[in-house]
């Protein structure tokens, strides 16, 4: 049988810093409390809606998606912890004005996916009660088949 050391190929181990994706983020999620910030300055990043709100308490995450919501404007996600009352926080980053405009802020709805995680519809057909794969128009295939 022939193997790599036959051959002068020595096994090498990666040298890359293995880590646990999401190591300890599971931790700060059981005391994390997310909010869902809208109406700033659309040119606004990550960095500069954290330095907008770090004042207010222990920030931990600050996430502005490129693509904008159904009207067009900016919204973004902060994190903290250690929140002691959510609604103060709230009223407290809702007092928050810039270029005019007054900032928006609700409690996060939905907690955030984890890293990687696809969802799970994604590429799947519809399937009906019986089954079956249902065709654009919504005809079930063995109709189509079938000719009916």
């Amino acid at each position: 049988m022939f193997t790599m050391e036959d051959a002068g190929w020595k096994k090498v181990t990666s040298r890359r810093r293995k880590t646990n994706a999401g190591s300890g983020n599971d931790e700060v999620m059981k005391i994390a409390t997310t909010f869902y910030v809208s109406n700033f300055p659309r040119y606004w990043s990550s960095r500069d809606l954290w330095k907008a709100v770090d004042k207010f308490g222990i920030l931990v995450d600050a996430f502005v998606p490129r693509r904008r919501g159904a009207n067009g404007a900016a919204f973004g996600f902060v994190r903290f912890i250690n929140v002691a009352s959510q609604n103060r926080l709230l009223e407290k980053l809702e007092k928050l004005v810039f270029d005019g405009i007054k900032m928006k802020a609700n409690v996060s709805r939905f907690p955030r996916r984890k890293y990687g995680a696809q969802n799970e519809d994604r590429g799947k057909q519809k399937e009906n009660v019986e089954g079956r794969r249902k065709i654009a128009d919504g005809r079930n295939s063995a109709n189509d088949r079938m000719g009916g």
